[in-house]
């Protein structure tokens, strides 16, 4: 099955389609379905209810289904959702696609367990409209998701027209030097040079980036790359006059120990030395990317995005 053909159904179903990203009414159930592809097309339901999905009741609904046609399971960091994963080739995984929702559906319904009523934005009820917020496709006030919306429009324009790029790549490089302090800490007194705390580094190069106003476009990506990677060499070089001042008792000035550094050292050593931490910053870059490759326009198309999604009750 193909992205297209899973938008040609979805739409004769009357869902609201986005890519492969499809939110619709099921059995009185909101729900939202996303579609990938590999070896076996999958499609994943999520429905939401109002209430604690406690254990007895998820397994009661998983009885419910035909293992055949899907498989149900737990949402991630959420105890009042259910996700629903069926896969197939083409007409059959539409057909266990359909069959498997009515099971949970009616599953739910069975166990007294009906959509929120509760707006996932304010907190209050009477929900006039159906809408994407907060990782979820549920019930909502329409002038509530219309009023984050034009929030995060208004900001995203503000930041086109008044952001800096000087001021930016000044807290990208400050964002980057904080983020890598965990990685120094990490390496000086644990001799481990962690993946995952160099994540921190371009996310906080991002985030620095952000606080000191610079303007969100692709450029900000290239500076937070930038300032990502020269943190190796200024963490390598941290690491450097740490180890002189703890092996010899010695206080160089820093121009000092960097010009002994690169008297000691080739360039294969220096490659040598920062080459794991230079491949998870990399690796860091790329997990972390999602959220560093954030601008103006990506938030702009987000908010619209969310809008669309909505329907009224």
């Amino acid at each position: 099955m193909t992205a297209d053909e899973f938008q040609s159904y979805a739409i004769q179903k009357g869902y609201r389609v986005q890519g492969t990203t499809a939110f619709g009414i099921y059995n009185n159930y909101p729900f939202t379905m996303r579609f990938r592809k590999g070896n076996r097309s999958v499609v994943v339901v999520q429905f939401v209810t109002g209430d604690k999905i406690s254990n007895s009741v998820f397994k009661n609904i998983k009885r419910q289904i035909p293992k055949k046609e899907g498989a149900l399971l737990r949402t991630p960091n959420r105890n009042d959702s259910v996700q629903l994963q069926c896969s197939g080739k083409d007409d059959i995984l539409f057909q266990n696609l359909e069959e498997s929702m009515s099971a949970v559906t009616m599953g739910l319904a069975s166990e007294m367990l009906r959509e929120s009523q509760v707006c996932p934005i304010c907190g209050h009820d009477g929900c006039d409209a159906y809408g994407y917020a907060k990782g979820a496709y549920t019930s909502v006030h329409r002038s509530c998701i219309e009023n984050q919306s034009s929030q995060v429009l208004a900001a995203a324009n503000k930041n086109l027209e008044g952001g800096s790029y000087a001021a930016g790549l000044i807290g990208a490089l400050l964002g980057a030097l904080v983020g890598a302090i965990p990685s120094f800490l990490s390496i000086m007194f644990a001799n481990l040079i962690s993946a995952w705390l160099c994540c921190l580094i371009p996310l906080g190069s991002y985030f620095g980036y952000k606080l000191l106003k610079g303007k969100l476009t692709n450029v900000a990506i290239i500076f937070v790359i930038l300032a990502s990677l020269l943190q190796v060499f200024i963490l390598e070089q941290s690491i450097w006059y740490a180890t002189i001042v703890k092996e010899l008792g010695l206080w160089p000035s820093v121009f000092d120990s960097v010009a002994y550094y690169f008297e000691l050292y080739t360039v294969g050593d220096m490659v040598a030395e920062m080459g794991q931490i230079l491949l998870f910053i990399a690796l860091g870059i790329f997990i972390t990317f999602g959220q560093i490759s954030r601008t103006a326009h990506a938030q702009v198309t987000e908010a619209l995005s969310t809008m669309d999604t909505v329907i009224d009750k």
